[in-house]
């Protein structure tokens, strides 16, 4: 021992791979490397990680071959001991592609009923706390630019988005309601679709976080000022949120804690410390900055 501290020894995973039957190492799998969601998710699983001893190799979700997946690639080619898997793809479609790796797993931001080992937000209630904070300040025409409406997260949010007009006593209007991607490109988009398709335009909207950061640009580009003529609350907190103009008023989320509890749910079920993982992680709390006020009086 006195030896390895004079040296500055540290044991060399690589070479304790080739005796054992671990490789100390995980996988995580995300579908779009550029929404900051994945990058703070993915710090919380390197923190993690480290703290269990384990390294972590990232990954963006695509087909590695024709026959081969990009999970199965890590499982395989890099014998990685388990995955930390985010993905958009229908059930069936993921289970599919798990099969043939051979190692545990856990969904992190989605739920499903036919997959044991889970990790989410609550997007329902962040999507409520949005309405509510909205309706709160008198707002009567709220709109949502929603991503998509058919995964997991989408109904969740959609759901809670309704639940918080009932609520307030407000109707659903389906025009208030664009359906798109997760990037700022569909937010713009659907923020003019959102003007087009409405004579008398919302007051407010609620989005996620790079949906948001579209629709603002969007609305600077014609004139709109935000929180003037439209207020703005976004789903997710992240430092972006705050160098956008006007800063962006948001629920803030525990992604870097859904990304830590995914990665200590696989390592238990690795190193047989749990035969299950389900967790579901409340919002953190609304952040209030300056895309919110009270409705412009209109006549």
């Amino acid at each position: 021992m006195a030896a390895a501290k004079a040296l500055n020894y540290e044991p060399n995973p690589t070479a304790r791979a080739l005796r054992g039957a671990r490789t100390l190492s995980l996988g995580i799998v995300v579908p779009l490397m550029e929404n900051p969601v994945y990058a703070l998710a993915i710090q919380g699983a390197e923190r993690a990680a480290w703290q269990r001893g384990y390294s972590l190799l990232i990954a963006h979700e695509h087909k590695v071959t024709a026959s081969r997946s990009v999970y199965e690639g890590l499982a395989r080619a890099n014998r990685v001991d388990g995955l930390i898997v985010a993905s958009l793809d229908p059930d069936e479609d993921l289970l599919r592609s798990l099969a043939p790796c051979g190692v545990p797993f856990v969904l992190f931001n989605r739920r499903s009923s036919r997959i044991p080992h889970c990790v989410a937000v609550d997007g329902r209630q962040a999507a409520l706390m949005a309405v509510q904070q909205l309706a709160g300040l008198g707002h009567r025409r709220i709109a949502y630019l929603a991503g998509r409406t058919d995964d997991y997260n989408g109904s969740q949010r959609l759901a809670g988005f309704l639940q918080g007009l009932a609520g307030a006593g407000l109707k659903h209007e389906s025009g208030l309601l664009v359906t798109g991607e997760y990037t700022p490109i569909s937010g713009a988009a659907g923020m003019e679709r959102l003007l087009e398709a409405n004579a008398v335009p919302p007051t407010a909207v609620v989005a996620t976080l790079v949906v948001a950061a579209g629709a603002l640009r969007l609305l600077h580009q014609r004139g709109i000022a935000v929180p003037k003529d439209m207020s703005i609350v976004g789903l997710h907190d992240m430092p972006i949120a705050e160098m956008l103009s006007p800063p962006l008023t948001t629920v803030a989320l525990p992604v870097e804690a859904m990304g830590h509890a995914a990665a200590m749910g696989v390592i238990d079920l690795i190193e047989g410390k749990r035969s299950s993982v389900g967790t579901t992680l409340a919002p953190l709390g609304l952040v209030e900055r300056a895309s919110t006020a009270r409705p412009p009086k209109r006549r």
